[in-house]
Protein backbone atom coordinates (compact mmCIF):
# COMPACT_ATOMS: atom_id res chain seq x y z
CA UNK A 1 0.00 0.00 0.00
CA UNK A 2 1.69 3.11 -0.95
CA UNK A 3 2.10 6.01 1.46
CA UNK A 4 -0.37 9.04 1.01
CA UNK A 5 1.34 12.33 -0.51
CA UNK A 6 2.18 14.68 2.37
CA UNK A 7 0.22 18.32 1.51
CA UNK A 8 2.95 20.61 0.97
CA UNK A 9 0.94 23.68 2.41
CA UNK A 10 0.34 21.81 5.64
CA UNK A 11 0.37 24.19 8.30
CA UNK A 12 3.78 24.01 10.70
CA UNK A 13 2.86 21.60 14.22
CA UNK A 14 3.01 23.55 17.27
CA UNK A 15 6.02 21.70 19.89
CA UNK A 16 5.34 20.35 22.86
CA UNK A 17 5.88 22.41 25.93
CA UNK A 18 9.25 21.81 26.88
CA UNK A 19 11.40 23.02 29.62
CA UNK A 20 15.21 23.11 30.50
CA UNK A 21 18.20 21.14 28.50
CA UNK A 22 15.05 19.59 26.08
CA UNK A 23 14.05 22.97 25.24
CA UNK A 24 17.32 23.77 24.28
CA UNK A 25 18.13 20.72 22.03
CA UNK A 26 15.16 20.48 20.62
CA UNK A 27 14.50 24.44 19.54
CA UNK A 28 14.47 24.94 15.72
CA UNK A 29 18.08 25.77 13.97
CA UNK A 30 18.29 29.43 14.05
CA UNK A 31 19.08 31.16 10.43
CA UNK A 32 22.47 30.80 9.11
CA UNK A 33 24.72 33.82 7.61
CA UNK A 34 26.63 33.23 4.79
CA UNK A 35 27.07 34.35 1.65
CA UNK A 36 26.41 32.65 -1.80
CA UNK A 37 26.36 33.13 -5.82
CA UNK A 38 23.77 34.35 -6.97
CA UNK A 39 23.72 31.86 -9.79
CA UNK A 40 22.48 29.18 -7.12
CA UNK A 41 19.89 31.25 -6.11
CA UNK A 42 16.43 31.56 -7.93
CA UNK A 43 13.22 33.90 -6.71
CA UNK A 44 10.19 32.32 -5.35
CA UNK A 45 7.77 31.62 -8.48
CA UNK A 46 4.94 32.57 -5.99
CA UNK A 47 6.46 36.10 -4.68
CA UNK A 48 3.63 38.26 -4.21
CA UNK A 49 5.13 41.12 -5.34
CA UNK A 50 4.87 40.75 -9.71
CA UNK A 51 5.69 44.29 -10.47
CA UNK A 52 9.08 45.62 -9.43
CA UNK A 53 9.60 49.29 -10.55
CA UNK A 54 12.76 49.82 -12.74
CA UNK A 55 13.99 53.38 -11.34
CA UNK A 56 14.10 52.43 -7.86
CA UNK A 57 15.69 49.09 -8.77
CA UNK A 58 18.37 50.98 -10.52
CA UNK A 59 18.61 53.44 -7.48
CA UNK A 60 18.80 50.50 -5.03
CA UNK A 61 21.69 48.47 -7.94
CA UNK A 62 23.72 51.75 -7.59
CA UNK A 63 23.47 51.84 -3.81
CA UNK A 64 24.75 48.37 -3.96
CA UNK A 65 27.42 49.38 -5.92
CA UNK A 66 29.03 51.69 -3.50
CA UNK A 67 28.19 50.57 -0.70
CA UNK A 68 27.32 46.56 -1.40
CA UNK A 69 24.27 44.70 0.29
CA UNK A 70 23.93 45.70 3.68
CA UNK A 71 21.06 43.72 4.25
CA UNK A 72 21.13 39.93 3.95
CA UNK A 73 18.43 38.48 2.05
CA UNK A 74 16.15 35.09 3.74
CA UNK A 75 16.46 31.61 1.33
CA UNK A 76 15.60 28.24 1.91
CA UNK A 77 17.21 25.00 0.59
CA UNK A 78 15.67 23.76 -2.72
CA UNK A 79 17.63 20.94 -3.29
CA UNK A 80 20.72 22.07 -4.26
CA UNK A 81 19.95 25.89 -5.11
CA UNK A 82 18.08 27.95 -2.78
CA UNK A 83 14.67 29.70 -3.26
CA UNK A 84 14.17 33.36 -1.63
CA UNK A 85 11.91 34.09 0.48
CA UNK A 86 12.59 37.50 0.83
CA UNK A 87 14.58 40.05 -0.17
CA UNK A 88 14.09 39.70 -4.33
CA UNK A 89 14.29 43.39 -5.18
CA UNK A 90 17.81 43.07 -3.42
CA UNK A 91 18.36 40.34 -5.33
CA UNK A 92 18.19 41.89 -8.51
CA UNK A 93 19.58 44.43 -7.61
CA UNK A 94 22.65 42.90 -7.11
CA UNK A 95 22.67 41.35 -10.62
CA UNK A 96 21.79 44.53 -12.20
CA UNK A 97 25.17 45.67 -10.23
CA UNK A 98 26.98 43.09 -11.31
CA UNK A 99 27.94 40.84 -8.28
CA UNK A 100 28.41 37.70 -8.14
CA UNK A 101 27.00 36.59 -4.76
CA UNK A 102 25.22 38.14 -1.94
CA UNK A 103 25.19 37.75 2.02
CA UNK A 104 21.94 35.20 2.60
CA UNK A 105 20.42 33.59 5.92
CA UNK A 106 19.42 30.62 5.23
CA UNK A 107 16.01 29.58 6.73
CA UNK A 108 17.26 25.57 7.97
CA UNK A 109 14.69 24.76 10.63
CA UNK A 110 13.08 21.66 8.91
CA UNK A 111 9.20 22.54 10.10
CA UNK A 112 9.40 25.76 7.85
CA UNK A 113 6.90 24.86 5.47
CA UNK A 114 5.88 26.43 1.60
CA UNK A 115 2.72 27.85 3.70
CA UNK A 116 5.28 29.73 6.04
CA UNK A 117 7.34 31.11 3.20
CA UNK A 118 4.48 32.34 1.53
CA UNK A 119 3.37 33.97 5.12
CA UNK A 120 6.99 35.36 5.77
CA UNK A 121 7.18 36.78 1.96
CA UNK A 122 3.48 38.71 2.39
CA UNK A 123 4.24 40.03 5.40
CA UNK A 124 8.01 41.35 4.71
CA UNK A 125 6.24 42.92 1.02
CA UNK A 126 3.60 44.43 3.49
CA UNK A 127 5.88 46.06 6.10
CA UNK A 128 7.66 47.87 3.57
CA UNK A 129 4.36 49.70 2.51
CA UNK A 130 5.20 50.13 -1.22
CA UNK A 131 2.94 46.88 -2.17
CA UNK A 132 0.81 47.95 -4.94
CA UNK A 133 -2.99 46.67 -3.99
CA UNK A 134 -2.99 44.24 -6.97
CA UNK A 135 -0.12 42.37 -5.65
CA UNK A 136 -1.40 42.90 -2.19
CA UNK A 137 -4.53 41.03 -3.09
CA UNK A 138 -3.41 38.52 -5.49
CA UNK A 139 -0.79 37.27 -2.70
CA UNK A 140 -4.05 37.31 0.09
CA UNK A 141 -6.12 35.21 -1.76
CA UNK A 142 -3.14 32.78 -2.69
CA UNK A 143 -2.66 32.23 1.51
CA UNK A 144 -6.42 31.66 2.06
CA UNK A 145 -6.18 29.05 -0.93
CA UNK A 146 -3.22 26.97 1.01
CA UNK A 147 -4.76 27.46 4.19
CA UNK A 148 -8.21 26.09 3.08
CA UNK A 149 -6.30 23.44 1.22
CA UNK A 150 -4.33 22.50 4.80
CA UNK A 151 -7.10 22.47 6.58
CA UNK A 152 -10.49 21.77 4.52
CA UNK A 153 -8.50 19.73 1.82
CA UNK A 154 -7.70 19.95 -2.06
CA UNK A 155 -11.02 19.65 -3.06
CA UNK A 156 -12.07 22.36 -1.05
CA UNK A 157 -9.37 24.63 -1.89
CA UNK A 158 -10.16 24.20 -5.66
CA UNK A 159 -13.35 25.96 -5.99
CA UNK A 160 -11.99 29.15 -4.88
CA UNK A 161 -11.06 31.13 -7.40
CA UNK A 162 -11.49 34.85 -7.35
CA UNK A 163 -14.93 34.87 -7.67
CA UNK A 164 -15.55 32.04 -4.74
CA UNK A 165 -12.85 34.16 -1.84
CA UNK A 166 -15.27 37.55 -3.14
CA UNK A 167 -18.40 35.24 -2.62
CA UNK A 168 -16.87 34.19 0.65
CA UNK A 169 -16.02 37.38 1.90
CA UNK A 170 -19.82 38.76 0.73
CA UNK A 171 -20.60 36.35 3.23
CA UNK A 172 -18.62 37.08 6.37
CA UNK A 173 -19.67 40.83 5.99
CA UNK A 174 -23.67 39.90 6.12
CA UNK A 175 -23.46 36.67 8.80
CA UNK A 176 -24.86 37.77 12.15
CA UNK A 177 -22.08 36.19 14.24
CA UNK A 178 -18.35 36.44 13.53
CA UNK A 179 -17.67 32.58 14.85
CA UNK A 180 -16.87 31.52 11.12
CA UNK A 181 -16.34 27.90 9.80
CA UNK A 182 -14.83 26.35 6.66
CA UNK A 183 -13.78 28.91 4.23
CA UNK A 184 -14.35 32.46 6.40
CA UNK A 185 -12.41 30.91 9.38
CA UNK A 186 -9.63 30.34 6.80
CA UNK A 187 -9.95 33.94 5.49
CA UNK A 188 -10.58 35.79 9.13
CA UNK A 189 -7.12 33.69 10.65
CA UNK A 190 -5.02 34.89 7.36
CA UNK A 191 -6.23 38.53 7.95
CA UNK A 192 -5.23 38.19 11.79
CA UNK A 193 -2.17 36.26 10.72
CA UNK A 194 -1.35 39.24 8.21
CA UNK A 195 -2.63 42.45 11.11
CA UNK A 196 -4.88 43.21 8.60
CA UNK A 197 -8.62 43.48 8.65
CA UNK A 198 -10.91 41.29 6.67
CA UNK A 199 -13.79 43.90 6.13
CA UNK A 200 -11.46 46.39 4.60
CA UNK A 201 -10.44 43.53 2.34
CA UNK A 202 -14.06 42.65 1.75
CA UNK A 203 -15.14 46.44 1.25
CA UNK A 204 -12.80 48.22 -0.40
CA UNK A 205 -10.56 45.01 -2.72
CA UNK A 206 -12.10 41.80 -2.82
CA UNK A 207 -13.40 43.45 -6.41
CA UNK A 208 -10.15 44.32 -7.28
CA UNK A 209 -9.38 41.43 -9.91
CA UNK A 210 -12.90 42.46 -11.58
CA UNK A 211 -12.00 45.79 -13.04
CA UNK A 212 -10.82 46.67 -16.47
CA UNK A 213 -7.47 45.67 -16.63
CA UNK A 214 -5.97 49.20 -17.67
CA UNK A 215 -6.81 50.31 -14.40
CA UNK A 216 -5.01 46.94 -12.82
CA UNK A 217 -2.12 47.74 -14.43
CA UNK A 218 -1.65 51.64 -13.54
CA UNK A 219 -2.25 50.19 -10.09
CA UNK A 220 0.64 47.45 -10.42
CA UNK A 221 2.99 50.35 -11.35
CA UNK A 222 1.26 52.53 -8.81
CA UNK A 223 0.58 55.50 -10.78
CA UNK A 224 -2.89 55.95 -9.04
CA UNK A 225 -4.03 55.15 -5.78
CA UNK A 226 -6.65 52.46 -4.74
CA UNK A 227 -9.45 55.26 -4.32
CA UNK A 228 -8.53 56.61 -7.56
CA UNK A 229 -9.18 53.41 -9.25
CA UNK A 230 -12.54 53.04 -7.32
CA UNK A 231 -13.56 56.34 -8.97
CA UNK A 232 -12.06 55.39 -12.39
CA UNK A 233 -13.54 51.98 -12.39
CA UNK A 234 -17.02 53.10 -12.37
CA UNK A 235 -16.97 54.86 -16.14
CA UNK A 236 -18.20 52.30 -18.67
CA UNK A 237 -17.27 53.78 -21.82
CA UNK A 238 -13.97 52.64 -22.69
CA UNK A 239 -12.48 55.14 -24.48
CA UNK A 240 -13.66 57.76 -21.50
CA UNK A 241 -12.17 56.10 -19.18
CA UNK A 242 -8.98 55.33 -20.65
CA UNK A 243 -8.78 59.43 -21.23
CA UNK A 244 -9.36 59.77 -16.77
CA UNK A 245 -7.18 57.43 -16.32
CA UNK A 246 -4.01 59.40 -18.62
CA UNK A 247 -5.33 62.45 -16.58
CA UNK A 248 -5.06 61.28 -13.51
CA UNK A 249 -1.80 60.07 -14.24
CA UNK A 250 -0.59 63.06 -15.37
CA UNK A 251 -2.33 65.68 -13.39
CA UNK A 252 -2.22 63.42 -10.06
CA UNK A 253 -5.40 63.76 -9.15
CA UNK A 254 -7.13 62.83 -5.57
CA UNK A 255 -10.22 60.81 -5.54
CA UNK A 256 -11.76 63.74 -5.15
CA UNK A 257 -10.51 65.70 -7.98
CA UNK A 258 -11.61 63.28 -10.10
CA UNK A 259 -15.05 63.09 -8.84
CA UNK A 260 -15.68 66.77 -9.26
CA UNK A 261 -14.10 67.01 -12.83
CA UNK A 262 -16.31 64.37 -13.35
CA UNK A 263 -19.58 65.85 -12.58
CA UNK A 264 -18.46 69.27 -13.98
CA UNK A 265 -18.27 67.34 -17.43
CA UNK A 266 -21.49 65.52 -16.88
CA UNK A 267 -23.09 68.77 -16.10
CA UNK A 268 -21.79 70.37 -19.10
CA UNK A 269 -22.97 67.32 -21.21
CA UNK A 270 -26.46 67.82 -19.82
CA UNK A 271 -29.57 69.38 -21.75
CA UNK A 272 -29.07 73.50 -22.10
CA UNK A 273 -30.63 75.77 -19.75
CA UNK A 274 -32.85 77.04 -22.85
CA UNK A 275 -33.99 73.22 -22.58
CA UNK A 276 -34.36 72.72 -18.40
CA UNK A 277 -36.07 75.88 -18.09
CA UNK A 278 -39.87 74.97 -19.23
CA UNK A 279 -39.91 71.81 -17.28
CA UNK A 280 -38.37 73.30 -14.52
CA UNK A 281 -41.41 75.46 -14.10
CA UNK A 282 -43.67 73.33 -14.89
CA UNK A 283 -42.10 71.00 -11.84
CA UNK A 284 -41.99 73.79 -9.25
CA UNK A 285 -45.46 75.25 -10.15
CA UNK A 286 -46.94 71.91 -9.21
CA UNK A 287 -44.99 71.15 -6.42
CA UNK A 288 -46.32 74.52 -5.01
CA UNK A 289 -49.71 73.66 -5.62
CA UNK A 290 -49.16 70.83 -3.58
CA UNK A 291 -47.71 72.36 -0.55
CA UNK A 292 -50.18 74.74 -0.46
CA UNK A 293 -52.86 72.62 -0.62
CA UNK A 294 -51.02 70.12 2.23
CA UNK A 295 -52.84 70.60 5.55
CA UNK A 296 -50.69 72.11 8.14
CA UNK A 297 -50.25 69.03 10.41
CA UNK A 298 -49.38 66.92 7.73
CA UNK A 299 -46.16 69.21 6.81
CA UNK A 300 -43.65 66.62 8.07
CA UNK A 301 -40.05 67.79 9.13
CA UNK A 302 -38.39 65.75 5.81
CA UNK A 303 -40.60 68.17 3.74
CA UNK A 304 -40.02 71.43 5.30
CA UNK A 305 -35.89 70.13 5.64
CA UNK A 306 -36.11 69.84 1.62
CA UNK A 307 -37.87 72.81 0.82
CA UNK A 308 -35.22 75.13 3.07
CA UNK A 309 -32.99 73.11 0.76
CA UNK A 310 -34.57 74.48 -2.54
CA UNK A 311 -34.69 77.91 -1.12
CA UNK A 312 -30.91 78.04 -0.50
CA UNK A 313 -30.41 76.43 -3.76
CA UNK A 314 -32.52 78.75 -5.21
CA UNK A 315 -30.23 81.68 -3.45
CA UNK A 316 -27.13 80.48 -4.28
CA UNK A 317 -28.30 80.54 -8.15
CA UNK A 318 -29.44 83.72 -7.99
CA UNK A 319 -25.51 84.54 -6.88
CA UNK A 320 -24.48 83.15 -9.53
CA UNK A 321 -26.23 83.99 -12.80
CA UNK A 322 -25.94 87.74 -10.76
CA UNK A 323 -22.11 87.20 -10.71
CA UNK A 324 -22.06 86.13 -14.31
CA UNK A 325 -24.35 88.64 -15.64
Amino acid sequence: MSKSKPNRFQKRKTAHSLTGLQAVANAPAAGTLTELPLEIIHPDPNQPRQHFDERSLQELSDSIKARGVLQPIRVRPQGEKYEIISGERRYRAAEMAGLGSIPVVIESRADYTDFDQAIDALVENLQRDDLNVVDEVEGIFQLIRMRTEAELGEAAASKLDYAGIEQALNRMRNAQSTDFVGTEASIAQIAEELGLSWKTLAVKKASVWRWPEEILQALRQQQISLDVASVLKTIKEKRSRGKWLQAAIDEKFSASTLRARLKAERLLKAPSVEHKGPALRLRLDALLVKMKELPEHKAKVAVLEQLEKLENAIGTLESLLEDAS
